[in-house]
């Protein structure tokens, strides 16, 4: 982070501690067409997202042995690890599909009108 921001858990902290202020009570009206359209919107980017970055990790590790029709060869456990990491790392992007999800559901819990 820059210099002179504000660190977010210092906010949170100043905003929490503040438990009678108006906002704790506040309403906002939520669009639950948009809300269900932005949670696909975020499933189909995440897997075009994984979709690409296979491709991506697959040809820059085993692009020239494919082309030139020679062998994959991963000779050291160390190399199945660091190919492994390379294709699981994407896979942690499913948190922000979730995300998205869990607001549907905190909309439908909270009745929020559609």
């Amino acid at each position: 982070m820059k210099k002179g921001w504000p660190n977010p858990a210092v906010i949170f902290r100043i905003l929490s501690s503040k438990k009678d202020e108006p906002y704790l009570n506040a309403v906002a009206p939520v669009n639950k067409k948009r809300l269900i359209s932005s949670r696909k919107a975020a499933w189909l980017t995440r897997a075009l997202f994984i979709a690409v970055m296979t491709a991506l990790t697959t040809a820059t590790r085993f692009g020239s042995d494919i082309w030139f029709e020679r062998g994959v060869h991963i000779d050291r456990l160390y190399q199945f690890a660091e190919t492994t990491a390379a294709y699981a790392v994407p896979c942690i992007t499913i948190i922000l599909p979730l995300l998205f999800s869990k607001a549907c559901i905190l909309a439908d819990k909270h009745e929020v009108d559609h």
